[in-house]
């Protein structure tokens, strides 16, 4: 198991990333029982790469922000190692314990910044978001406004940026693909009911 915070000035919502076609890692994806859990094919060159050539399965947990002590992130971890351990038989089931059930994404997508400036974010880490849904604005020092950050697709925002300096092209908002008679499945991590339509977004004229 490969446990990562976001990177840099970022931060995520506790997800296992794994190659879920791989029956054996869905099992252990299933067991970790993170909130979501997003397939990502093995990547040539990663340490998920090298371990799996080697016959191994890993997972990929990601949660919370780097050089920040997250006590939710650090639970959900935990709790997950525990669980994936026991269905391993290397330690004992905790009975008491809840596994609940991932909501699994097949696909995600970064949106990033059409301009440098100083971007205010108006959304928030596990938000139901539509497609074209304005997510926050780009402003340059001195308040003048120079792009929208909208929503690419409809999903669960699963991470974003956390410092308010970006370049163009800088990833901002990270959302996963879920379908809508999942996302109950997500529980307290999420508004199920989408934001109603938004004036500013690309979904009107």
């Amino acid at each position: 198991m490969d446990l990562h915070t976001a990177s840099d000035q970022r931060g995520n919502l506790p997800q296992i990333r794994a190659d879920l076609d791989d029956p054996e890692t869905r099992k252990l994806a299933e067991a970790f029982a993170a909130p979501l859990m997003l397939h990502a094919k093995v990547r040539d060159g990663s340490l998920r790469g090298a371990a799996t050539d080697r016959g191994s399965t890993v997972l990929l947990y990601e949660g919370g922000e780097a050089l920040r002590f997250d006590g939710e992130a650090l639970s959900i971890g935990v709790a997950g190692i525990r669980r994936v351990l026991a269905e391993l038989g290397m330690i004992d089931a905790d009975d008491a314990d809840p596994r609940p059930m991932p909501v699994e994404s097949r696909r995600s997508k970064w949106v990033r910044a059409r301009r440098s400036g100083i971007v205010l974010i108006d959304c928030e880490l596990g938000e139901v978001v539509r497609r074209g849904q304005l997510l926050g604005v780009i402003h340059d020092s001195v308040g003048k406004r120079l792009a929208q950050v909208t929503a690419l697709c409809a999903g669960v925002v699963i991470g974003q940026v956390q410092q308010p300096l970006v370049n163009q092209g800088d990833a901002l908002i990270h959302i996963a693909e879920v379908p809508a008679d999942e996302l109950s499945l997500l529980g307290r991590y999420v508004s199920t009911t989408p934001p109603a339509g938004n004036p500013n977004s690309q979904d009107h004229p």
